[in-house]
């Protein structure tokens, strides 16, 4: 039978604003693992063995042509099929495609793309230096290097506070239209669109409809049904709007999604947990969707 486990390490420090952390995913034994993405910032994946597979649903999957790819920004589910093998991922917020990546988030969105279609010759680069190496200290290194590179070719500037500005604001309940995302950013409604779309992905609208659902996720996470009227999001007029946003991100009811078995998610927690226990994760936090992760520096 296949089981899943994954393995947390933390960037570099400087990395931080950029990539919240690295991890590696592994499938041993035989079989496949199957579970549902939740929609999660960009993700690059480097494949080490094993077949994957990802898709809208089951009945969609489409095997993995390319080793080294970056899953764009979602709105929407993905699930995913795997084998006996190792993926190495490394998630990059908003401000990694500005910093790091330098391409247009809105082109990936919802998409699976080659590697390369973003970093040319150095997608090939990255790639090879992180198989290269024969532990998750190792990878975690060979991308420390591989990113700080990238990153002292540019300068931090107006459009970095931008985009922190964004990033606050969508998180804040209270910031429940683009009118009011536009007074607390400063910037007019097409500015503001064309700067959601080159580094977020998504349209204004789009963006904070998916961020409300995001913070509704999380907090419904570990209740049983009877709590959910009680912790609505204040965006939310009642439970029947929370339910048709959840059936048009996730694709089924929340009682159906929280009663699957999630193989992947399981394993997530589950070394959380751990971390937790064994005192290597200091001011730990997850918020689904915006994937914040801290550690202590000796956590690896």
């Amino acid at each position: 039978m296949a089981e899943a486990s994954v393995t947390f390490a933390q960037p570099a420090e400087e990395l931080r604003p950029f990539i919240p952390a690295y991890w590696d995913v592994a499938i041993e034994g035989e079989g496949i693992v199957e579970d549902l993405l939740r929609p999660e910032w960009t993700n690059i994946r480097l494949v080490n063995g094993g077949e994957w597979a990802f898709g809208p649903s089951r009945a969609h999957l489409a095997p993995l042509a390319d080793r080294a790819i970056v899953h764009g920004v979602a709105s929407h589910v993905q699930w995913v099929r795997g084998s006996a093998g190792m993926v190495f991922c490394v998630p990059v917020f908003p401000m990694g495609w500005h910093r790091l990546l330098d391409a247009r988030a809105s082109r990936y969105a919802n998409a699976i793309r080659p590697l390369s279609d973003i970093l040319g010759s150095d997608g090939d680069r990255l790639f090879n230096a992180v198989m290269a190496a024969d532990s998750l200290e190792g990878r975690v290194a060979a991308a420390d290097a591989f990113f700080l590179e990238r990153l002292s070719r540019t300068k931090r500037g107006p459009v970095s506070e931008r985009i922190e500005a964004v990033s606050l604001a969508i998180a804040d309940p209270d910031c429940a239209t683009v009118a009011e995302l536009s007074a607390r950013t400063g910037l007019s409604q097409p500015q503001l669109a064309r700067l959601t779309r080159q580094h977020f992905g998504f349209s204004p609208k789009r963006l904070m409809r998916r961020e409300r659902f995001l913070r509704m996720l999380h907090s419904m996470q570990g209740m049983s049904v009877g709590e959910w009227p009680h912790f609505l999001d204040p965006q939310y007029s009642d439970q029947s709007h929370m339910i048709r946003d959840f059936k048009h991100f996730i694709g089924m009811a929340p009682t159906r999604y929280f009663a699957m078995e999630r193989p992947l998610l399981t394993a997530v927690f589950k070394t959380l947990m751990r971390l937790i226990a064994e005192g290597n994760a200091e001011g730990l936090t997850i918020e689904e969707g915006r994937q914040t992760l801290a550690f202590r520096p000796d956590s690896g």
